[in-house]
């Protein structure tokens, strides 16, 4: 494992219910891992690997795809809530008993939630891009399938309130 990196480190599959969760690890390991939770529709492979291999220097790194991303089988979960679960799952089929977390956008919600729900599991938390679960404009419920295909629309549903001064700021930054 300490030898590994992002692109070299194999990725595994661990079994829970009728979910199989791709992941990988990596690192020098010690006492705390950093369990990195993705932003919407993102896979273990979106992380940037100059940031992982950064993290993996000094700690044990691990990526997963949550329940219908990526490598993993089974259906998306539908909430923020759900999707914790299903990452607490995943992570007592590792034998987490305490770790880190470090969430981007969606994931930072997962995190916060995985916090709130799962103070014992949880050691640190790190926030990147994210609001608060439920925050207003933040939900991800009125974006669709559809607009995965457009990334465009996809950022701008997922990032930009639907204020008249949020959706003018989108299209200079897109």
């Amino acid at each position: 494992m300490s030898n590994a990196t992002h692109e070299t480190a194999p990725t595994e599959f661990v079994q829970v219910g009728g979910v199989r969760f791709a992941y990988r690890r990596f690192g020098r390991p010690g006492d705390f891992p950093l369990l990195l939770l993705n932003h919407l529709a993102g896979t273990l492979d979106d992380w940037d690997p100059l940031v992982t291999k950064g993290l993996a220097c000094e700690r044990e790194v691990i990526l997963f795809d949550n329940a219908g991303i990526g490598s993993s089988t089974g259906d998306t979960p539908p909430t923020v809530a759900a999707m914790t679960k299903d990452c607490v799952d995943f992570c007592r089929a590792l034998d987490l008993v305490s770790f880190d977390v470090m969430g981007f956008s969606l994931g930072g919600m997962i995190a916060q939630q995985l916090a709130q729900d799962h103070p014992d599991m949880i050691r640190r938390i790190i926030l990147l891009g994210t609001g608060p679960r439920g925050g207003e404009g933040m939900t991800f419920t009125e974006l669709s399938a559809d607009e995965l295909d457009d990334p465009v629309a996809l950022l701008m549903g997922a990032f930009f309130t639907p204020s008249e001064a949020s959706q003018a700021a989108g299209p200079s930054v897109y």
